[in-house]
């Protein structure tokens, strides 16, 4: 008996099938296998017992039945070059009244893999396959049915709200459809370590291997036509589950589950402030919980040794803020699906280069030791030429040189690079005192020892990325991902993800505009940072990175105002006792009751409600001017000949709100409409 399709709704007689067997023996080898299981049956019954009872998966008795058993080692062994009967042989769990059809299952596949050896390597497959039958019982017994109702399945994931809404894009007949394409068989290709890490990292609850693949088929293919798209879809599931295709972690455990990520690499850089190392190591949070990796520059931290508030030799140089990433790493696990993953960049000529060498050798300070980060090492071509040339290499404090000779070294490369490198080294012992001189070839032989001691670090080698960087116009890249193939421009605090949706409109000096049209415009930004909350109006250069096509969500608000962003957009947030905290979140994180304060481009009148118990809280009047509302401030903006209409809208809000602080920004035009609102989340359409 050799079932295929053990859990379809065509099966028959496997697909009730339990294999039914206490671990006090071990597994023979398949060498000296000679007992079967009704001779085993003889050993653990007299002719005169009672019919043994063993209990199913749904908690229900039934009488012992060998030839089930049996079925399931045939088809478990079946193209495999082992001998079935030694798996039988090798069943040792004591056939016992109220043994559980688990224990028997799991005996087989303890008994699998420990006859497999060098000479024998099947066995991998065969233990799969039954735990690939474990997993196929307990998810029938669980949701009650198997494969065969892909339409139901979705349905059932949907409603359990593991599934993204997106699916519902297909029809319950083109779901039916492409529930036909399953082959249960395809199952059977792994091995045991494949199978036992697909079904614990990827799979979700009550959900089979192919559904899993045929769903990140069909969301893959939803952006196609949709006269074609059932075909990409297929072309892309048959794919997938044969394993002609690899897709990656986020994509493969994200894709299906509302608001996932399906993005695996990032890359961002740290500035030489506390504010913007914190801010990063957030960010490398919210990356490692979505399923990425991330690359994190640390160049421009200033080195051991250098100058704090004034003093010097007070800053602990970059491997302190290395330890906060290891330690994130290791706290945010991507979700639990595996450990966080990030590489720590440094560039070669940074001072602290001969201590992140060491940053994960056994010996050394424990203290300054990062075992679960990967360090790259961001290596120049003029090292390389030293390092042939047997010359010397200085290695400074990236803080001293940007003070005293007003040069960002992080952000050279190629020539620019050798002739920032050249200045620096004509000021040692002059305005650069912090420095170090090492033999070229000798720093390159310490890195190679590293390598050959830890595995680490891995080289970038930044002028030539950046000679084929298709965007060295408008920046450069500091350093790679994890897996050296993704290069981007990165700057901290300037160049990173805007995720509004187009027709967006925000503030700008020429008035309100549409985001599209703002790329390079000067937009109005209420904050002194996106850390510091203070509030100091102001306008910045805006740079626009089309994001291609996302979904985009509507958010409704308490008085009626709409937002439209997609979900990766952050909205400020008010959080805490009289919601005096504030916080960026992304659309995702917001849920509704939230309070946030956004931008409104057009007249309205507030409607009238308290943010707290304290109505001073809450910011009401006419914005017939250009305005935010902010804590207890109101501010408006007009035109530098529109004092009158000013002087007007003050007298007015001071009548409804006289506790009321007024700021006026003037501008070179008339006035346009802007204000800073708060807003109740009422939905998340």
């Amino acid at each position: 008996m050799q079932p295929t399709s053990p859990l379809t709704s065509n099966s028959t007689s496997i697909a009730n099938l339990e294999v039914e067997v206490d671990e006090s023996k071990p597994c023979p080898s398949s060498q000296v296998a000679t007992q079967t299981l009704p001779q085993i049956l003889d050993k653990t019954l007299d002719n005169t017992s009672a019919p043994i009872l063993v209990v199913r998966r749904d908690g229900s008795p039934t009488v012992l039945d060998i030839t089930k058993i049996r079925a399931v080692v045939e088809w478990a062994c079946a193209g495999q070059n082992v001998n079935s009967i030694t798996l039988e042989a090798g069943l040792t769990t004591r056939l016992r009244n109220g043994v559980t059809t688990r224990d028997i299952q799991d005996n087989l596949i303890d008994c699998a893999l420990g006859m497999c050896s060098p000479d024998e390597p099947a066995w991998r497959y065969v233990a799969g396959r039954l735990h690939i039958w474990n997993l196929w019982k307990d998810t029938q017994v669980s949701r009650g049915f198997g494969y065969g109702n892909y339409a139901t399945a979705v349905k059932f994931q949907l409603a359990a709200k593991r599934y993204d809404r997106q699916i519902l894009q297909y029809s319950t007949e083109d779901l039916t459809e492409a529930g036909t394409w399953i082959n249960p068989d395809w199952d059977r290709d792994y091995d045991y370590a494949g199978a036992v890490l697909l079904t614990k990292r990827y799979l979700l609850r009550d959900e089979l291997p192919q559904e899993a693949y045929l769903t990140c088929a069909l969301l893959l293919a939803a952006n196609e036509q949709p006269e074609v798209r059932l075909t990409v879809a297929r072309a892309f599931y048959e794919a997938i589950a044969q394993r002609k295709i690899s897709l990656a972690t986020p994509i493969l455990a994200n894709l299906r589950i509302p608001n996932g990520s399906l993005s695996s690499c990032f890359i961002i850089g740290m500035d030489d402030n506390l504010e913007s190392i914190f801010a990063e190591i957030t960010n490398a949070a919210r990356i490692s919980k979505n399923g990425g990796g991330v690359g994190v520059n640390v160049s421009r931290i200033r080195a051991t040794g250098s100058w704090v508030m004034g003093k010097d030799n007070a800053s602990g140089g970059v491997i302190p803020w290395i330890k906060l990433l290891n330690d994130t790493a290791i706290a945010v696990n991507q979700g639990g699906r595996r450990a966080g993953a990030v590489t720590v960049g440094l560039d070669i000529w940074h001072l602290d280069v001969p201590e992140f060498l060491e940053m994960q050798a056994e010996n050394g300070d424990r203290r300054r030791k990062a075992y679960d980060v990967f360090p790259q090492l961001v290596i120049v071509d003029e090292f390389m030429r030293r390092v042939e040339a047997k010359a010397k290499w200085t290695m400074v404090d990236p803080y001293e040189v940007k003070e005293t000779l007003g040069i960002e070294l992080a952000e050279q490369w190629g020539n620019s690079f050798e002739a920032a490198y050249e200045t620096i080294e004509a000021e040692l012992d002059k305005k650069i005192k912090l420095y170090k001189q090492v033999d070229a070839r000798e720093l390159f032989k310490h890195i190679m020892r590293s390598q050959v001691e830890t595995g680490m670090p891995y080289l970038a080698f930044k002028d030539t990325i950046n000679r084929t960087n298709p965007n060295k116009h408008e920046g450069y890249i500091p350093g790679v991902n994890l897996c050296c193939e993704s290069f981007s421009n990165v700057k901290p605090g300037v160049e990173a993800h805007c995720c509004l949706a187009a027709g967006t409109k925000v503030m700008t000096e020429k008035g309100w505009q549409a985001i599209e049209e703002c790329d390079g415009e000067r937009v109005l930004v209420p904050f002194k940072s996106d850390q510091d909350f203070t509030p100091v109006y102001h306008f910045e250069t805006a740079k626009l990175i089309d994001n291609g096509v996302k979904d985009v969500y509507r958010l409704t608000l308490k008085n009626g105002r709409t937002v439209e962003a997609t979900g990766d957009h952050k909205f400020l947030v008010r959080h805490g006792s009289q919601n005096r905290y504030r916080q960026w979140l992304t659309l995702d994180e917001i849920e509704v009751g939230d309070r946030l304060e956004i931008q409104v481009p057009e007249w309205y009148l507030p409607e009238f409600y308290s943010v707290s118990r304290n109505f001073s809280d809450a910011a009401i009047g006419w914005l017939i001017g250009d305005g935010w509302i902010l804590d207890k401030s109101i501010g408006v903006c007009f035109g530098a000949d529109e004092t009158l209409a000013l002087e007007k809208v003050v007298t007015e809000m001071a009548k409804i709100h006289e506790a009321t602080d007024y700021h006026s920004v003037p501008l070179p035009r008339e006035y346009h409409l802007f204000g800073l609102t708060r807003g109740l989340v009422l939905d998340r359409g």
